[in-house]
Parts: structure tokens; C-alpha cells; sequence
């Protein structure tokens, strides 16, 4: 955790350390992307309510979704999110106007009852970051600690200690020329309240094991995979970074494995972060895509041309090998410190650099060029 001053300098240093500091902050190029690509015009129902899904899994807001006995609230979230009343305001440069649209808002989901203060500031922070600052419990704290923060969940007076924090940065964000400038002072004031903490004592720095860190786990491992070994072998899907899966990772070493859907996989006990798993287990798929169903079938053709067979019953996933063997290898990871974890990661490496699953690899490359041979 890099500590800064708490001024313009301090700042402005911060900004271009996420830009270029990619040792510390691994996590910053997948968040920006993230802010970037969050739909924000024309949204219709079925982008907002994929939006509301995505952001509650993101920031663990703890949203029912149908999921639990509690009322479902995604559908009044979303009725709202496409209303004229949201669409009017959402992209406001006025203070009150976005103090007025937050508070109705966070009443839009009548049914459980709950205010959902936290959940529609990230929400509207992400369509508009300069005039919505998140409202969380990092922030929260950070303002109560150093600007005598009375916290009655009254975003205006939140807003208003906001832009105290913001004025001693140097930082006019209703006047601010880049729209992402909000986006800034928010993981600004993230990293001086988690300095604060360990500073404390208040937070443990054990690698990755503390909760306030488990947000970036999968992006610090992704981005480890891809840099020890050198490029070669990445995450599939990584848009889906900050949500934390908890049962399996895809793993390609070329875009067009997508054809066929051939992949490596980590996979570990469901219901929990990869980094508290007690195994991970290395198996090879190949598994149907929709619109790729053809082409899945010629690469399971391939395969048994090779001597490969599939499990009994089984019509895709894990397949055994010419000689019977069951192609899954596994490991005991530690995740417990940056060591250990660089060295769960080389063996999972060494793994897929093996001549068996590399074998299977060459497989798939070649029925890739046959199949797009004869498409050409």
C-alpha cells in the first residue's frame, strides 16, 4: 500500500502511478475498463437490469436478486433506471438536481423496504462519476476520521464533506474538465483510508486475506498468469474481474480456442475465493458454445481421431487421454504471501506447459486451422 500526502501534489502523483504503476495497482486497467465500457446511453431494461446484477456482485451490496426469501428488488431498480425521471437527471452538473435523483433514487425499491443508499450512488457514479461520489463504507470512514463526518446517510451533507476532501486535493469536480475525474478521487480516497488501516493496525497485511482486498484478487492473479508466463497463458472473460467467482477460472493461450471452446480450467470447492481454497484442480475441457455446436463436434472428432476418449454419458468436459490417464492435474495452492501465491502460480504454469496438456493444445490448434480452412 503506497502512502500519499493528502494535497494536489499527493494526488496528481497517485493519478499517474495508476497509470503506470502496474505492480501496485494491477487492478486499476480492469477498473477503468469497467467505468468505460458501463453503458450509459439508450440503456433499455434489459441492459439495466444486466447492470443492477453486475454492480451488486461487484460490490457485494447485498441486493436479493430472488435469491432469498427477501423481496427481489432488481425489477424496480430497473423500472426506474429507465424511467424520464432517471434519464433527465442522471447526466446533471447540478449539485442538487443529483442530490434530488439519488434520493428518489434509493426509495425506488419499495418492496423489501431498504435503503439503498450505497448500491444507487455506485450505480449513478458509474454514468456520471464527476456529480455522483460513491457513498461506502471506506469513504464514509475516511470523512468521519478526518473531516468530523456526522454520518446520517443524508447524501447531501455527504456530498458537502465531500468536496471539503475534494477542495484540499485541489479538485472541483461539478467544474472539472475530464468526466472520469470523480472516478480518480474515489480510489484516491479508497487508498488513504486502507493506508489508515494498516497504519493502525486495524487492517492485517497478510497477502490477500483480508476482505477489504478480496475485491482485486482475481485481477492480481490474472495479471500474475500472464506475466510469468510471459504472455502465454491468460483468463478467459476477464470482464467479469471484481465479482470474485467462486468455483472456476478459464484458462486460454490463443483468442481462437473460443471457436471450439477449448480451454484449461482452474476449479476449486464451490462457495468460496480461489484464495482459500484448499485444492485447485487443472482439468482440460471441451464444451458446446452457443452458434458453435458444429464446430465443438469436429474438435471432439479430432480428439478421438487422436486415441483421446470421453467419459461414458459424459458429452463434453473433462476427457481422458490415449493411455486411460484422467488429463486433471491438481495442486495446493497458498495464497499467503506474495511469494507463495507467484509460486502457486508457477506451478499451475508448469502444469500447462506439460507435454500432456500441451499435446492436447496442439490438438486443438490444428482442428482450429482445419475448421477455419475450410470456412475460408
Amino acid at each position: 500500500m503506497l502512502n500519499y500526502e493528502v494535497n494536489n501534489e499527493g494526488y496528481e502523483q497517485f493519478k499517474k502511478d495508476l497509470n503506470s504503476n502496474d505492480k501496485d495497482f494491477f487492478w486499476f486497467k480492469s477498473e477503468l475498463e469497467f467505468l468505460e465500457n458501463f453503458v450509459k446511453e439508450n440503456v433499455n431494461r434489459e441492459i439495466a437490469l444486466q447492470q443492477v446484477i453486475i454492480l451488486n456482485k461487484k460490490y457485494k451490496t447485498r441486493l436479493s436478486l430472488g435469491k432469498s426469501k427477501l423481496s427481489d428488488e432488481s425489477g424496480e431498480l430497473t423500472e426506474f433506471i429507465v424511467s424520464d425521471s432517471f434519464k433527465n437527471r442522471i447526466n446533471t452538473k447540478d449539485t442538487n438536481v443529483a442530490i434530488s435523483l439519488i434520493n428518489d433514487f434509493r426509495k425506488a425499491a419499495k418492496a423489501r423496504g431498504r435503503d439503498l443508499l450505497s448500491f444507487v450512488s455506485k450505480y449513478c457514479h458509474h454514468c456520471n462519476p464527476n456529480m455522483f461520489p460513491i457513498y461506502d463504507s471506506e469513504n464514509v470512514e475516511y470523512l468521519k476520521n478526518h473531516y468530523s463526518y456526522k454520518d446520517k446517510k443524508d447524501y447531501s451533507e455527504y456530498i458537502d464533506v465531500y468536496n471539503l476532501f475534494c477542495k484540499s486535493i485541489g479538485v472541483d469536480l461539478e467544474n472539472a474538465v475530464d468526466n472520469k475525474e470523480g472516478f480518480y478521487v474515489d480510489k484516491f480516497i479508497n487508498n488513504l483510508e486502507k493506508s489508515d488501516k494498516i497504519h493502525e493496525g486495524k487492517m492485517s497485511t497478510t497477502f490477500l486475506s483480508e476482505e477489504t482486498t478480496r475485491y482485486f484478487e482475481d485481477q492480481w492473479i490474472a495479471h500474475q498468469l500472464k506475466e510469468l508466463s510471459n504472455g502465454r497463458y491468460w483468463f478467459l472473460n476477464e470482464s467479469q474481474f471484481g465479482i470474485c467467482k467462486k468455483e472456476f477460472w478459464s484458462i486460454v493461450s490463443d483468442e481462437k480456442w473460443g471457436d471450439v471452446s477449448f480451454h484449461f480450467e482452474l476449479k476449486w470447492k464451490q462457495g468460496v475465493p480461489m484464495t482459500e481454497a484448499s485444492k485447485l484442480n487443472i482439468p482440460i475441457h471441451l464444451e458446446t458454445k452457443p452458434g458453435k455446436e458444429e464446430s465443438y463436434q469436429k474438435a471432439r472428432e479430432c480428439f478421438k481421431a487422436q486415441g483421446y476418449v470421453f467419459k461414458d454419458g459424459v458429452s463434453e468436459g473433462a476427457f481422458l487421454a490415449p493411455d486411460g490417464a484422467n488429463l486433471k492435474e491438481s495442486i495446493i495452492p497458498d495464497f499467503s504471501s506474495e511469494e507463495t501465491a507467484n509460486n502457486t502460480i508457477k506451478e499451475i504454469i508448469k502444469i500447462l506447459d506439460s507435454d500432456a496438456y500441451q499435446q492436447c493444445a496442439k490438438i486443438a490448434d490444428e482442428c482450429i486451422e482445419k475448421i477455419l480452412g475450410k470456412e475460408k
